[in-house]
């Protein structure tokens, strides 16, 4: 199919999606299950069938487009699936009382939207180019002095944060223990950005020409970032475990193993099941090894229901389109705006009212799915955070542009594959997409752009550094 029929073939499929949704039956029917399945198998196949090929490395699957939309099938599609094999009860679910079923035709045709979106934009900028391009010259700079500074921030920042006896969010919102504010959460998350950043450069290939080996900073910068991993999991944060292990995963996989469809697919299945069984230790304190099993083999129990947490995001969705705009007014852009200001630390603080009602999509799922005394937290999700700004349309211009942002900075990468920034941004990138379908559209922006500022910053002064000494900087990098 050529590229012209293909987007017109999908901004049609949008159209139809869209009027569909708005006249969707109640409760679950078999129809628009089947063919909103049909839909997300078909790119999900189509992802698998697309390894990233950049010149001088091997085919790689560990790529922006397959493992955002792995984790956005799990999410979104597989209850359906499921019930639609007579293996799941969308009425009943282990984690809340109201599954909100009555949605469930709306909610799986807005992931639809959501996924066809996604791709048209990841489409209209795919076309990657065969070879590294000459023109576009690696960065010159002391990568062992950034090496050092990246180890030292992590070292400093984590003995601040555990000195300090704080407890940011991603810990203590479950166990009701958080402490430090603002402050742990923005020092917890530049501690998990610098442990990826650090994992990156020690893992990454140089330029050609040049040398670069697994160095003692390199070893130590990824022990401290699995020591910090490990221990926010034990403390029920999977979002930290999992952004440092697909980190480490990711670069591996790009640039020194061949990592076929089938260990992709066996180290999904891993992720998941370590998923399920923070989720049960959360839900189940002191809880012994025997039951542990039980829960990630069984989520059910003995009803046999089918019930991981994943389903609490499923739920979530159909929760979003129940109560907005029908009880709650559409954000228009007030979380967006909140999400952003995140950039700026303590901005975000300043703009929100604590006597406001929401700060956060989360915050009106966890109060429509659990009620306003609840003593822990369902998040949110990109399809929802998006639905409950800006409507069914605006789902659909925000997964496209989604889709854009990740085709362009693969782009971009393969462009210039040994250049160490576009190395760290992509693999940044990749991680935090295979995260995106769980969390807020705005989850990213802040480990972006930190990153990219750092990078920006050291390549400054590293050059402005090598110039004092006489030698030569190459200046030619552009996009």
């Amino acid at each position: 199919m050529s590229r012209p029929v293909r987007i017109s073939v999908e901004l049609l499929l949008l159209v139809a999606l869209t009027l569909w949704f708005a006249s969707a039956p109640v409760g679950f029917s078999v129809l628009p299950g089947i063919i909103c399945l049909l839909i997300a198998y078909i790119y999900l196949v189509l992802s698998f069938l697309r390894p990233m090929r950049v010149r001088g490395f091997h085919p790689s699957l560990f790529t922006v487009e397959l493992l955002f939309q792995l984790f956005y099938f799990v999410i979104f599609f597989m209850p359906y699936q499921l019930a639609l094999l007579g293996l799941q009860d969308l009425r009943v679910s282990s984690f809340v009382l109201n599954t909100f079923a009555d949605e469930s035709n709306r909610a799986v045709i807005l992931a639809a939207v959501g996924i066809v979106a996604f791709n048209l934009g990841f489409g209209l900028v795919r076309h990657v180019p065969s070879q590294e391009d000459p023109s576009i010259s690696a960065t010159n700079w002391n990568t062992q002095g950034l090496q050092l500074i990246v180890l030292l921030a992590q070292a400093g920042l984590t003995v601040l944060y555990i000195g300090s006896g704080w407890r940011g969010a991603g810990e203590g919102r479950y166990t009701g223990s958080e402490s430090g504010g603002a402050a742990a959460d923005g020092t917890s998350l530049l501690i998990t950005m610098f442990s990826m950043i650090g994992a990156v450069i020690a893992l990454a290939p140089p330029p050609p020409g040049r040398f670069r080996r697994l160095n003692a900073l390199g070893m130590a910068s990824i022990g401290l970032g699995g020591w910090w991993a490990l221990r926010t999991l034990v403390l029920g944060d999977r979002n930290t475990f999992l952004l440092w292990a697909i980190t480490i995963a990711a670069s591996l996989a790009i640039y020194h193993l061949r990592v076929g469809r089938v260990a992709l697919v066996v180290g999904a299945l891993a992720a998941f099941m370590l998923y399920n069984a923070i989720e049960y230790l959360r839900m189940h304190e002191g809880a012994d090894f025997a039951e542990l099993l039980g829960a990630v083999w069984n989520p059910g129990g003995a009803s046999g229901a089918v019930d991981s947490s994943f389903n609490i995001t499923t739920i979530s969705v159909r929760a979003g389109i129940d109560a907005v705009p029908n009880h709650i007014d559409f954000g228009l852009g007030a979380y967006k705006l909140l999400g952003i200001a995140g950039i700026v630390p303590l901005v975000r603080g300043a703009l929100f009212s604590p006597s406001s009602a929401f700060s956060t999509t989360g915050d009106i799922l966890t109060y429509w799915m659990i009620g306003p005394t609840a003593g822990w937290s369902v998040g949110t999700n990109v399809v929802s955070d998006i639905y409950i700004d800006f409507g069914v349309v605006g789902v659909a211009i925000g997964m496209c542009a989604v889709g854009i942002f990740g085709a362009a900075i693969s782009r971009w990468f393969s462009r210039a594959p040994t250049d160490l920034p576009r190395q760290v941004i992509y693999v940044l990138v990749v991680s935090c997409y295979a995260q995106l379908p769980r969390y807020a559209l705005d989850f990213p922006i802040r480990i972006l752009v930190w990153s990219g500022t750092l990078l920006v910053v050291w390549s400054i002064w590293s050059r402005a550094a090598l110039r004092r000494k006489g030698v030569t900087v190459e200046t030619r990098v552009r996009g």
